[in-house]
């Protein structure tokens, strides 16, 4: 791995780690922010990080809501977010009440 590799290899490491930190509120605000970006690289980028994080957030909440409720029917919230935010027509989807 060259120098420049080695840069952008810590410098993803260190975005990740801050986007790790950020409260669900900001977490979702930080999403809502990106969308209608126009498509460049950097904002590609970003949005894949935030939705590492959505998703690892989301996996969290279900397996504690599973463990406080084993006989509860679940649903994956991260693909109930995402079918929300994506339905034709709908305006943006914020993932906060899926994190929570």
């Amino acid at each position: 791995m060259n120098a420049t590799q080695e840069k952008a290899k810590q410098s993803e490491q260190i975005a990740r780690a801050s986007i790790g930190r950020l409260r669900n509120e900001l977490l979702a605000e930080t999403w809502m922010l990106t969308n209608g970006q126009p498509a460049e690289r950097k904002v590609t980028i970003l949005r894949g990080w935030l939705l590492d994080e959505i998703e690892t957030r989301m996996e969290r909440a279900t397996t504690v809501w599973e463990d406080l409720f084993p006989n509860e029917m679940q649903r994956d919230r991260f693909d109930e977010w995402l079918t929300a935010d994506s339905a034709p027509g709908s305006d943006f989807v914020s993932p906060l009440p899926y994190l929570s």
